[in-house]
């Protein structure tokens, strides 16, 4: 029976193959260490593995917000399917290389489909998270130029994507990726991507502080949701300056692989943590800060969304409303039992 790949004699197979499957390689003649020939098997493992967080979040989304818009709701459930494709694609390059490619040298190095469902479909996601926060930075500041900065570098980190994704096309194996073309274009993917996050948790930032209120319940879930967006917008920039990092290592080891396997994931995943921030577990009492709680969350969250957004003061105006509309409830379910 004639082994898979034609190509496999040709290329000296290692004594250990069993011990280091899933290697990437620097070149046809030497296998990188021990833990570089593990990274890439981790990557996969970690990307399933935020998959099937993004899908609990998407989950949680339908039940908790089926009245949300209907740009919202595309918006989360057109991002869900660009990341199911994606994984289906790294499940089936998974598979050629630990299973019907085991054995075989060219399997390994061989980048037919991760051209495509690494670089440019995590900036395609990426880009479509930076724009949504761009729209609202504009809503919640009215900053123009800030959001034009924003969509700008956006769409600076998807050229870079694309141009990577091109180029790994062109070269069709790893062992000859690292060239200086790809380094220019992984650096503009991964730099204009960091530089953008970190712009959106300033801006993002810097707004809702000015549209901070004096009540004390309002300002703790203003600090909230700024803490919020500090941390998800520090966790991605981390994750694209470490990918950008390991791409220009000395002996261009391949270490980035795995950073680049879940970047688009964190992005989603962030995403989705912002619009799920809204929802409350639980009876709703005042005591738990109900009223400024849903305030804030509506104009800075849905309410942007909607045709005729609202600022924070306008909403947290109609508390007393809905602190009566709460006890009546509250009194009413009480005489119930």
């Amino acid at each position: 029976m004639s082994a898979p790949h034609s190509t496999t004699s040709a290329l000296p197979i290692p004594p250990n193959i069993g011990a280091i499957a899933g290697p990437l390689v620097n070149d046809l003649n030497k296998l990188l260490s021990e833990l570089t020939n593990r990274l890439k098997l981790i990557g996969y493992l970690l990307h399933w593995g935020l998959f099937g967080v993004l899908s609990t979040q998407v989950y949680v989304y339908h039940l908790a917000f089926p009245e949300d818009p209907l740009r919202t709701q595309a918006l989360v459930y057109g991002v869900y399917l660009v990341e199911f494709v994606q994984t289906m694609l790294f499940t089936v390059t998974a598979f050629n290389t630990f299973a019907k490619g085991f054995g075989s040298m060219m399997a390994i190095i061989d980048g037919s489909l991760l051209w495509f469902s690494v670089p440019i479909m995590s900036s395609v996601v990426t880009f479509i998270v930076q724009v949504f926060y761009a729209y609202r930075i504009y809503k919640v500041g009215k900053a123009k130029a800030i959001a034009g900065a924003v969509i700008l570098l956006a769409c600076g980190q998807l050229g870079g994507g694309v141009a990577t994704g091109v180029i790994a096309h062109q070269i069709r194996d790893f062992t000859n990726f690292l060239v200086v073309k790809t380094l220019i274009a992984t650096g503009v993917w991964n730099g204009c991507s960091a530089l953008c996050d970190v712009v959106i948790a300033g801006a993002m930032t810097y707004y809702l502080q000015k549209h901070n209120s004096r009540r004390s319940s309002t300002r703790r879930i203003v600090q909230r949701i700024i803490r919020l967006v500090i941390e998800t917008g520090t966790l991605t920039a981390v994750l694209a300056i470490v990918n950008l990092a390991l791409s220009v290592l000395p002996g261009q080891p391949t270490y980035f692989q795995t950073t680049s396997a879940v970047l688009g994931k964190m992005y989603s995943n962030t995403m989705m943590v912002v619009f799920n921030s809204r929802m409350r577990i639980g009876r709703l009492q005042e005591s738990e800060g109900y009223n400024s709680s849903s305030a804030i969350a509506s104009a800075d969250l849905h309410e942007h969304f909607t045709r005729s957004p609202r600022y924070v003061e306008q909403i947290v105006a109609l508390e007393p409303q809905r602190r009566n509309i709460i006890k009546a409830s509250s009194r009413k379910e009480t005489g119930e039992f």
